[in-house]
């Protein structure tokens, strides 16, 4: 086989595993979820292609500066009134160890994901720094200081 029948097979396979995980995952067009419920964006939209294929593997919408004024809003408005200010250190902990479990339990999708947006290499998104695991070790890391009142400001 020569050198470009060769990189013409593993551009066949490359565009078959983009459509094969895209539809494994399930993944479908974005929507915009704001202030506690999905917006019916009616704007412009983007398309998020693979970058080794250009191949669309899905299309998401622009919020534009109305939609972005509104998530910040809102975003606001949950930090100061919603459950988190409020929200003892015990509870606190336990969300932040159910994040860890839910990004655990689905580090593997995770890791398709990753490499279906960004094109790099399943052990990559898999088995380094930038894997699902080293996220859920971060909210693990942080859970943990919660109930640890020491008194002390670090820098």
């Amino acid at each position: 086989m020569d050198l470009v029948s060769f990189f013409r097979t593993c551009e066949v396979a490359v565009l078959t595993s983009v459509a094969r995980e895209r539809d494994r995952l399930k993944v479908g067009n974005g929507r915009n979820f704001v202030d506690g419920s999905w917006l019916s964006d009616a704007g412009d939209e983007f398309d998020q292609v693979h970058p080794s294929t250009n191949e669309v593997v899905a299309s998401m919408p622009e919020a534009g500066v109305e939609g972005v004024d509104r998530a910040v809003a809102a975003a606001r408005r949950a930090f100061d009134t919603g459950p988190w200010p409020r929200m003892g250190a015990r509870e606190r902990k336990k969300l932040l160890q159910s994040i860890v479990d839910r990004i655990s339990d689905d580090a593997e999708d995770l890791g398709h994901l990753q490499t279906l947006d960004n094109g790099i290499p399943i052990n990559f998104s898999l088995n380094t720094r930038v894997s699902a695991v080293t996220a859920a070790d971060i909210f693990d890391h942080y859970a943990g200081w919660i109930d640890k009142i020491t008194g002390e400001t670090y820098p």
